[in-house]
């Protein structure tokens, strides 16, 4: 496998086209994740609303956040939070219900159990990975990989540690693999997959 070109990975500008092109990323990468199929069952319904979902996140995280690009087809979405963390979605609750639509209950239910494990910013500052994403054509490259290790050089160098939430077992090695150790389960609600809390420190050092 050829190594990724790393020199191609940059940060997201705050314009139309990188937003677009985030969402699109994400759209792709997530339509046949973990959780679609049970956040929505209906791949038509499904198909109506992650892209405008996506796009309402990926608008948020690229003003806010910090997002990096790997060409067209992989992104890695991060928020550093601490005691000043990133302003929340304008709206959010009715912009999502409108997208949503009936769905709306398990997006509460997964955005509730997400917020009810995150790590306290104010006692534990971090880097939140938000989303790693890479469109499926390009999968198995190495691309996201390639995001990790570039964003952990910086946070390494400024003594960061880093959050996520693993939602099944190819991602939860891959963050393993990069240092990452897992600090619980959390259940969304019976039934519903269940997510991976993991926590890097500072070097990728795992005790």
């Amino acid at each position: 496998m050829t190594a990724p070109d790393t020199t191609r990975i940059r940060r997201a500008r705050r314009q139309d086209g990188d937003t677009v092109l985030v969402a699109g990323i994400l759209t792709d990468a997530f339509f046949a994740g973990d959780l679609a199929g049970w956040l929505v069952p209906d791949t038509t319904q499904r198909a109506q609303i992650y892209p405008p979902y996506f796009r309402m996140l990926a608008k948020h995280a690229v003003k806010h956040g910090h997002v990096e690009l790997l060409g067209d087809d992989a992104t890695a979405v991060w928020y550093d939070l601490d005691a000043n963390p990133a302003p929340v979605i304008a709206d959010y609750d009715r912009q999502l219900a409108l997208i949503t639509g009936p769905a709306l209950p398990r997006f509460r239910q997964l955005d509730r159990a997400m917020h009810r494990h995150h790590p306290d910013p104010h006692l534990h500052p971090h880097a939140y990975l938000a989303f790693l994403a890479v469109r499926p054509a390009a999968q198995g490259r190495g691309l996201g990989a390639a995001l990790l290790a570039h964003r952990h050089h910086d946070l390494d160098k400024h003594q960061r540690h880093a959050y996520l939430e693993a939602t099944g077992p190819r991602n939860r090695a891959l963050y393993g693999r990069h240092g990452y150790a897992l600090c619980g389960i959390t259940e969304i609600t019976p039934g519903a997959p269940v997510l991976y809390p993991m926590w890097r420190k500072p070097g990728g050092l795992v005790v």
